[in-house]
Formats: C-alpha cells, sequence, structure tokens
C-alpha cells in the first residue's frame, strides 16, 4: 500500500511539473484557466478520463477531435519559440510528436544550449588566479559563516592548536634536556674515568711506602738515624745548615754511611723494580726525623731520556717539618695516620733540572714505631707522635700526564678540558696558609672556550681536591633545538589548520545532509538500522506554478533554472521561518509538511502549514523573473495520518507514504489561480489554532479522487489574523 501510495505522490508531483511540456492547465473544475494553459497532463487527462466515463462513452469522437486541436496548439506554439529564438540557432531537428514534454525537446535542442557548453568551456579553458581566488574566496566565507554559527569549530581549533603546542614543545625541551644531559654525563663519564685512572696510578706509587717502611722498622742499620739526627737546634743534633733559613739541616758524617746507603739502594732498587712505574716513580727516600737521609736512586738517568735527569744529592737535609711548603702535608700525614700526596711540586733537590723533571708528586707516609722505643716527631700543632720519620716517593707529574692519554681522550670526544687542584699552601710572605688553585693540565683549546661552558666534575683522587672543568667544542645545547621548536611551531599550527578545516567540511556537511534528512533518521542511518516512522496527524502542502512552460518557453536553460532557484530560495526561507519541512521540489512543484519529523500538535501543524502557504502567495505576487515576468501558483493543503521514512542508503531521500499525500496532492491539482485550498480536515483543525484566526471561502465544486471517492467539501485560505488583533494576513 505504501508503494502505492508513493506512486501517487511521484505521479501527482509529476503533474505538477510540465510533463505534458508545453503549458500548465488545471483540471476541468478550473474553466478560469482552460484559457490560458495548455496542459495534456496525466493528471488533466485522469480527470477528463473520469468526466467521460462518468458521462458514458458517447463523446469519444469529440474527446479524439479536441486532442488532435490541443496537440496542433501545441506543436505552433514550440514551433513559435523556436522561430522567434534570435540567438539560438539549430540545424538539428525539433521533433514535433505530442509525446515529447517541455524538458526532453529542450534536451533534444542544441542550439538553446549553446550558452551552457560555452560557460563550461569558459570554466576548464580560461583557468586563472583570478578564478582561483575567486573560489578561494568563496570557500573563505562559506567556511566564516560556518565558523560565526558553529563557535565550536574554532574553539576546537584553539585547544587543539594550545594542545598540540604544549606537548611539542615540551617534547622539544624534554629531548633537548636529555640531549644535554646526555652529553654532559658522557662527559662526567669520561672525566671521572680520567680521575679514577690517576687515583689508581696515585695509589700505586703510595704501595712502595708501605715496603719501604716495614724494611726500615725491621732492619736495625736504619733504627739510629733519627737519634743520630736528632731534633733541630738541639745540642749533638745535626746543625741547620742556614741559620736564616730553617729548611735544611748538615747531615754529613750520618747519611752518608756508605753501609747504610748500599743496603737502602738495594732494598729501595727492589721495592722501585716490582713497583713497574718506570718513568713515574723517579725516587724512593727516608726522612728519619722528618729529614731527608738516604735517597735511591741519586743520580737518575734511566728513568728519563738524555739530556734529561734528575739529581736527589740536593734532597738530602731537607726538613720536612720545618719546610712551611712541605710542613703541611708531613703534618697532615701524622695527623691522619694515612700516606698524603701533595702536588704537584717544584723539586727542591734539582734547581739545575729541567721543569719537566722539577715539577712533581710527592706521596708521603708516616713511620710510627712503638712509643718505648724512644722516637718522637713534632708537628707543626704542637702535638707529638712516636715515629721514625717519613717514607716518600717522587712521582714524575708529566710522564704520568702523558701515560694517562689525556689530551687524546677528550680530544677524540670533541671536548677541551682544565685540571686543576686546590692546595692548602703557606703563604711565606704573609706567614699564613691559603688556598692555591695549581693547573695540572689544559687542552690546547680550553682558553678558547668561554668559562660559562664549563662544568666542573670532581675527581676521586687520593688526598687531593681534584677538579676537571669540561667543555664541548660545539657546547651541550642541542644544535637541532631552534630548527625542532620551529618546526614543532609549525606542524602544530599546520595540523590545528587541517583539523579546523576538516571540521568545517564536516560541518557543512552535516549540515547539507541536514538540510536533506532529518536529524532522527540520520542517525538511525549512521546505525544502519531501517528509517520508518508513524505520524498520527501532520498536515501536508503542495504547490505547483502556473503557466510554467509558456513563460519559460522563450528562456535558455540557464535562466529556467536561475529563474527556478531564485523563487524557491525565497519560499525555502519562509518554509525556515515558519517551521515546516520541505520534504522535496519536483520541477516547479514544491512539498512540505508540519508534523513531521518534528512532531507537534494537528492545529498547530496546520497552523504553520497555513501561514507557509499565505506568505508564499504573498512572496508570488511580488515576485518578477529577471525579464519581469509575474508567476503565479496554485496550492493545495490535506491533514491526515501518514507513514515517512527512506528506502535504500544510496543517496537517501526522507519519502512520505499515504492517502495525505495523495489527498494534498488532488487539492493542489483542483485548486485555483492563486488559490489555496485546503481539505474538510485540515479546516477543522485551523478552527482551533492555537495563535492565528483563519478566513476561509467555500470551494463550489467537490473535488473528486481517481478512485472517485468525494472528499466532501474543501476551502480557499483567505487570510488569518492574529488571536485577539485586527491586523490581516491575507494572500
Amino acid at each position: 500500500m505504501a508503494m502505492n501510495n508513493n506512486e501517487d505522490v511521484t505521479k501527482s508531483s509529476s503533474d505538477a511539473i510540465p510533463a505534458g511540456g508545453l503549458s500548465e492547465g488545471t483540471t476541468s473544475n478550473n474553466k478560469e484557466d482552460s484559457t490560458a494553459d495548455l496542459d495534456p497532463s496525466p493528471r488533466a487527462r485522469r480527470t477528463s478520463a473520469a468526466s467521460r466515463g462518468s458521462a458514458g462513452r458517447s463523446s469519444v469522437t469529440s474527446a479524439e477531435s479536441g486532442s488532435t486541436n490541443f496537440l496542433r496548439r501545441a506543436s505552433d506554439l514550440v514551433l513559435k519559440r523556436f522561430s522567434t529564438t534570435e540567438h539560438r540557432q539549430s540545424t538539428s531537428s525539433i521533433p514535433s510528436l505530442p509525446g515529447l514534454d517541455f524538458w526532453t525537446r529542450m534536451a533534444n535542442d542544441d542550439g538553446c544550449w549553446d550558452d551552457v557548453k560555452d560557460d563550461d568551456d569558459f570554466v576548464h579553458e580560461q583557468f586563472s588566479f583570478k578564478l582561483l581566488y575567486l573560489r578561494l574566496q568563496f570557500s573563505l566565507k562559506q567556511g566564516y559563516q560556518t565558523v560565526v554559527s558553529h563557535p565550536y569549530i574554532g574553539f576546537a581549533a584553539l585547544l587543539c592548536l594550545f594542545a598540540l603546542l604544549a606537548v611539542s614543545l615540551a617534547t622539544t625541551v624534554l629531548l633537548a634536556n636529555q640531549y644535554k644531559e646526555t652529553k654532559i654525563s658522557n662527559a662526567q663519564d669520561v672525566a671521572l674515568d680520567t680521575g679514577l685512572w690517576f687515583r689508581d696510578q696515585l695509589d700505586k706509587s703510595i704501595f712502595p711506602l708501605f715496603a719501604l717502611g716495614n724494611f726500615v722498622k725491621e732492619m736495625t742499620i736504619f733504627q739510629d738515624l733519627p737519634f743520630l739526627i736528632g731534633k733541630g737546634g738541639e745540642p749533638g743534633s745535626a746543625p741547620y745548615r742556614n741559620d736564616t733559613v730553617l729548611t735544611h739541616r748538615n747531615v754529613s758524617g750520618i747519611c752518608d754511611n756508605v753501609t747504610k746507603m748500599n743496603e737502602f739502594n738495594r732494598i729501595a732498587k727492589s721495592i722501585k723494580d716490582d713497583a713497574n712505574m718506570d718513568g713515574v716513580l723517579v725516587a724512593l727516600n727516608i726522612a728519619p726525623a722528618s729529614v731527608v737521609c738516604l735517597a735511591y736512586p741519586m743520580l737518575n738517568t734511566e728513568d728519563f731520556t738524555p739530556p734529561l735527569y734528575l739529581n736527589n744529592s740536593g734532597a738530602i737535609g731537607h726538613d720536612l717539618l720545618k719546610d712551611p711548603k712541605r710542613r703541611l702535608a708531613a703534618s697532615q700525614t701524622l695527623k691522619f695516620f694515612k700516606p698524603t700526596v701533595a702536588g704537584p711540586r717544584t723539586l727542591v733537590q734539582c734547581p739545575d733540572c729541567p721543569p719537566a723533571v722539577r715539577m712533581a708528586f710527592i706521596a708521603m707516609m708516616p713511620i710510627f714505631m712503638p712509643p718505648e722505643m724512644g722516637y718522637n716527631i713534632t708537628a707543626d700543632d704542637g702535638a707529638s707522635y712516636s715515629a721514625y720519620g717519613f717514607a716518600s716517593a717522587i712521582i714524575n707529574w708529566e710522564r704520568l700526564r702523558d701515560q694517562s692519554d689525556i689530551f687524546q681522550r677528550f680530544e677524540s670526544r670533541g671536548m677541551q678540558f682544565e685540571l686543576y687542584k686546590v692546595d692548602h699552601n703557606f703563604n711565606t710572605t704573609t706567614n699564613q696558609y691559603q688556598d692555591i688553585t695549581s693547573v695540572l693540565a689544559k687542552s690546547a683549546g680550553a682558553d678558547s672556550i668561554g668559562e660559562s661552558n664549563f662544568f666542573n666534575v670532581s675527581l676521586p683522587t687520593t688526598n687531593n681536591n681534584w677538579t676537571i672543568g669540561v667543555a664541548y667544542n660545539d657546547g651541550v645545547e642541542a644544535p637541532w633545538f631552534p630548527w625542532a621548536l620551529a618546526v614543532s611551531i609549525i606542524l602544530s599550527i599546520v595540523l590545528s589548520v587541517l583539523l579546523f578545516v576538516i571540521l568545517i567540511e564536516k560541518q557543512q556537511r552535516r549540515e547539507l545532509l541536514r538540510q536533506i534528512i532529518p536529524d532522527q533518521a540520520i542517525k538511525k542511518l549512521q546505525q544502519k538500522q531501517v528509517v520508518v516512522d508513524k505520524f498520527n496527524m501532520v498536515t501536508l502542502f503542495q504547490s505547483d506554478i502556473i503557466g510554467y512552460t509558456s513563460m519559460s518557453a522563450e528562456m535558455t536553460p540557464i535562466k529556467v533554472m536561475q529563474m527556478l532557484n531564485s523563487f524557491y530560495n525565497g519560499v525555502d526561507k519562509l518554509a525556515i521561518k515558519h517551521g515546516v519541512y520541505k520534504i522535496k521540489t519536483i520541477g516547479d512543484a514544491y512539498i512540505c509538511i508540519a508534523g513531521c519529523p518534528d512532531v507537534c500538535s494537528g492545529p498547530d501543524g496546520a497552523e504553520r502549514i497555513a501561514l507557509f502557504a499565505l506568505d508564499m502567495m504573498e512572496f508570488t505576487t511580488n515576485f518578477r523573473t529577471e525579464e519581469g515576468a509575474e508567476i503565479s501558483l496554485r496550492a493545495g493543503i490535506h491533514s491526515g495520518e501518514l507513514v515517512a521514512g527512506i528506502v535504500g542508503f544510496l543517496r537517501p531521500q526522507y519519502t512520505v507514504f499515504g492517502d495525505t499525500s495523495t489527498v494534498a496532492s488532488k487539492m493542489e491539482s483542483s485548486s485555483k489561480r492563486m488559490k489555496i485550498q485546503c481539505s474538510d480536515v485540515t479546516w477543522r483543525l485551523l478552527q482551533d489554532a492555537p495563535h492565528y484566526n483563519f478566513m476561509f471561502q467555500e470551494a463550489k465544486e467537490q473535488v473528486q479522487m481517481e478512485d472517485g471517492r468525494i472528499k466532501g467539501k474543501t476551502w480557499f485560505i483567505e487570510g488569518a489574523n492574529l488571536l485577539g488583533k485586527k491586523d490581516i494576513i491575507s494572500k
């Protein structure tokens, strides 16, 4: 039944189009329009057929004669159109058969499409930046209107931009910091490895001192030396060489004992050879009563490449606790009961030696003895210790530095370094101790890099405050950071703009879809559900342009479409104004409905449609084509129940099914020029309209349906006024 009803709607709507092709007519009841419109439409033919059926078959010959006259007049009208159109010349054959309607003849007439083809050729052949600009301008305008009407698009794009910027910038900064931390960590690892290597070497130089101290403790040949040297300044002790500079004592006849020297040389040589520190451990000596007495080797040439050498004879008699430059280190090793390493220092025993030999570290360890043995040493703070004296070793700093490969180690990694230490030394000028920073080693390019680019690493060396400053030639900052920031910002903007455009296009597609299909139906379609709804009471409107064919006979296809667009765009605005739902336009027919798909009460829906119809008539009255021609309408309204839905998923269309649409179509086809005909059902609903009083004129002719049913009384809506007011809205 639904399909049949739908077919009726289609047929009725097709009747509203100039299906016959030449002019619009009315049914046999519309006598006042019969001379103006020649419409051999199916509707007219059905009406005539119904009349002939009711009157019998006696007038067949007359009907055929009338039909022949009609076709002759239609053909004359077509020939007249093509003979009077100056700008369209066509050599094609114009069919004059009566079965071809207006649109078919237009399609067959190549000449009338010349201007359309010219426009198409212009679009394709005359592409220019101006055309591109116009298209872009149109797109921007449409996008702006979409954003203004839907502010969430701009907010979403801005939120996306801020989020992307926050994430991308935070990620970029994080990666840059990780890059920086990684470089610093790598430099710290290199620095720490270097410090550990030096610590191991310095610790290795201390081991021989333990062996040397044990030998001194065990061998009686050396145990009398502290007593022979004695305390400085006491009677019978070894005297100072210079009464004004109390740093060296005269130990002749004590420390030059051949037996003691030979035994010490034998023991010291064995210890030095076992240390396996050739070129680094360059001397071993003992200092009984803190005075250097025995040294090995006295003249060292084996650890140096000629002409370098080390002469240790100048160290004999050196009083470590009296020399301000050695006093602190000697006192600390007594106080803490452990070895100390001081330096690098300038050796006093070889003033004529090359600088590469004179700069050395001094490893020193106290030799403690049992108190009952009578040994006693007084430190710089006056404290006394039961100690024999000191065992010490001389470490060649230049050879140790070269063996560390420190320069190549940092240079190969693109780093510069500065190795330094802080010593607490005695200032002979001020007679006070002060911290002095000594640079132990420095790369060639260290001075070319600003101090702010260095970061310091404390090294775990023995009894020394060693620090190494490290800087990269190219710095620790990520070189790609500025570019990464720029790329992050650009990508964030691009992605946000893309989202902005996508949201605009999505919203435009949604709005376009909503203009075709109701929201409820869209949701069901998206969920692949069948769209079908029942409505108990709706009011349906249908209109048709009268004289459409004759009016458009002198117009080009573009002019025809421009006229229809101009007219129905205005009608669409009225539909929006009154809250009615546009079903479709078929040619020059317009169909809309109230109460579907948005449900409302019967009187309310009828009122909306009636007001819309009155406004449409007023709009039609004032409408003029570009040529200044007027148009006329006839309209029909009916109320009742129907079913609405969508069939298929390919190009879906919201369609109504039921007798209500058929009756509304009949109300339109049987209406009169610039009249709004409504059924008795709609008339009763309008009596209860919530906001307006409507004025009616009862139609004289009865409306007969295709199946022979008589629809009872019908009414023409003449006008309306607000309840309680006298202002009249008329057609």
